[in-house]
């Protein structure tokens, strides 16, 4: 039989760089790590990518360079009810709201935009969860709903009613109880956080209708 000899330098060596390499990473900060692995950035729900300074100090171009790819970006909120999502959890064919909420189950999330002074129509039927999501990448919201929400409302936080911040890109969640009615209406108030101070703040509102009716919502 051959004897096949270890290279023990080139073994040294490699050994030694991997002893750097952990040495590195656990002298990083969390900024850094998550930067290297895309990993959320803690408190603020939004990836973390390398720095590009020549994107982040360009001034923007009339008449339109397009952003690099990558970039977050959307229209601008006009107001603070445009910088929020309505969001439902429904369950997945075959599943109900019971899976959804105490066996983790796989479910559908669907996006509603509210608008001002209107009237948004959610069917009952099958609605495990109601949320609302601040879209905005750099201002709070707070938001008021309606007492009538508790009619449905699983363990609601008490806070909903009295007034409660959301920051950017985070969103709270609310389950929903499976009962047969024929509807339930709420309103929606929201404000900028950072003018509730000021006493310049003016709250907008939007409106809710739960309804067991097929025939409407959604």
């Amino acid at each position: 039989m051959t004897r096949r000899r270890l290279n023990t330098p080139a073994l040294l060596g490699a050994l030694a760089g991997a002893l750097i390499a952990v040495a590195t990473m656990a002298h990083a900060d969390d900024g850094e790590i998550n930067a290297l692995i895309g990993a959320d950035d803690i408190g603020t729900g939004h990836a973390t990518a390398p720095a590009d300074t020549g994107a982040a100090t360009a001034p923007a171009v009339p008449g339109g360079i397009a952003a690099p790819d990558g970039a977050e970006r959307w229209l601008a909120a006009d107001g603070p009810i445009g910088a929020l999502s309505v969001i439902t959890v429904h369950p997945l064919p075959g599943d109900g709201c019971q899976n959804v909420l105490f066996d983790m189950r796989p479910s559908q999330r669907v996006r509603h935009e509210a608008v001002a002074g209107e009237e948004m129509e959610l069917g009952l039927g099958d609605l495990c969860l109601f949320g609302i999501r601040n879209d905005s990448d750099d201002r709070a919201i707070a938001i008021r709903l309606g007492e009538e929400l508790r009619t449905v409302a699983i363990g609601i936080d008490s806070r909903l009613q009295s007034g409660l911040t959301i920051g950017p890109g985070h969103e709270v969640l609310t389950p929903i109880r499976p009962l047969s009615l024929d509807e339930v209406r709420f309103s929606v108030e929201v404000v900028w956080d950072d003018l509730i101070d000021s006493g310049k703040a003016e709250a907008s509102a939007f409106h809710v209708l739960m309804t067991s009716d097929p025939s409407n919502g959604s």
